[in-house]
């Protein structure tokens, strides 16, 4: 995109040019179905047709099509927090809740979920495996 914008043409030109919307409520009206649907407009206030590079929609669409991993850490209090608790209690959820480390009262679900969440997390969850396993040799 950055190589297709004209530095010396206004935002709307840009854009126009590129094929993309800066206003979408213009772009894509919304049909009334009491009245008759006016007509797009395709020709722009000189009477010129409007001209578009696909190239830059396309490499757009193909940027957005890519799906990306979602990576989860947890931040370290909260993972020190679901490491001292799992090892003191396992998977006791309401005992967990009574802990006093426990200082923002959350609930045993909501003490679950939090745990499930750095079970998910690759890193953190990954370390605690091997923390267990050198204790245990």
């Amino acid at each position: 995109m950055k190589n297709a914008w004209d530095k010396k043409k206004g935002t709307k030109a840009n854009m126009a040019e590129l094929g993309l919307s800066l206003n979408p409520n213009e772009s894509i009206p919304i049909v009334n179905t009491r009245y008759a649907p006016k007509p797009a407009k395709e020709e722009t206030k000189k009477g010129k047709k409007k001209t578009q590079n696909r190239s830059i929609v396309q490499e757009l669409e193909a940027e957005a099509s890519m799906s990306q991993k979602k990576i989860e850490v947890l931040s370290e209090p909260e993972s020190l927090f679901c490491i001292t608790l799992m090892k003191q209690y396992g998977e006791d959820y309401v005992a967990m809740a009574k802990d006093y480390r426990n200082y923002y009262q959350e609930t045993p679900k909501q003490i679950r979920k939090k745990i499930m969440q750095f079970k998910k997390s690759q890193v953190n969850y990954a370390e605690y495996l091997d923390s267990k396993q050198e204790e245990t040799n």
